[in-house]
């Protein structure tokens, strides 16, 4: 099976024992050997109007929760406290753990919080400028829809990253729609 092929494949986790979606395909296996597991820390953030934050990679028209991997000690709350304010640029507070997410390249600690105070300027590294990153307040019925067209949009692509970029998009968007199926946010 080719990549391509393989972007189709992928596994829905059962929802037990907090694991919000499992994926142990091989789409990506070869890229991430010796890195396994990699710990992260993602999640939701949204303000009392029910909006929510999400990381744009406006060139290519994705859209990302925020988060990323651990660093040094960090526990899983503090990385995505940090994750957080890196790519939003706020602090954030009344922080929930909902479940994790395990695939082939990281287990993923997803958390619901809300903002706080001033939004600081975010600092995108290279290749973040590269793809004009940026933080956007949206609906989040708004972002699964976006979600959705960029995974419909790239999973055809052969290129490795293009269907880097579409595996992890379809993490955030099943990450998403358990929220909102399970009424978990305000």
């Amino acid at each position: 099976m080719n990549k391509k092929d393989e972007i189709n494949t992928v596994v829905d986790g059962v929802i037990s024992d907090n694991i919000i979606y499992e994926d142990y395909g091989n789409i990506f296996l070869d890229d991430f050997i010796g890195s396994w597991p990699r710990e992260a820390s993602r999640g939701v953030i949204q303000f009392s109007d029910g909006d929510i934050l999400v990381f744009s990679k406006e060139r290519i028209g994705q859209y990302k929760l925020p988060g990323g991997g651990k660093e040094n000690d960090e526990t899983p709350e503090q990385t995505f406290m940090r994750e957080a304010y890196e790519e939003t640029g706020y602090m954030v507070k009344n922080i929930r753990k909902i479940g994790v997410v395990r695939d082939q390249t990281q287990i993923s600690h997803i958390f619901i919080a809300e903002p706080y105070g001033e939004a600081q300027e975010i600092h995108p590294d290279e290749d973040e400028i590269k793809f004009g990153v940026k933080c956007l307040k949206m609906n989040p019925a708004d972002v699964l829809k976006n979600m959705k067209k960029f995974i419909i949009e790239h999973k055809d692509y052969s290129d490795e990253n293009s269907l880097i970029q579409c595996y992890f998009t379809q993490r955030d968007h099943k990450i998403l729609e358990y929220v909102l199926n399970h009424n978990l946010l305000a």
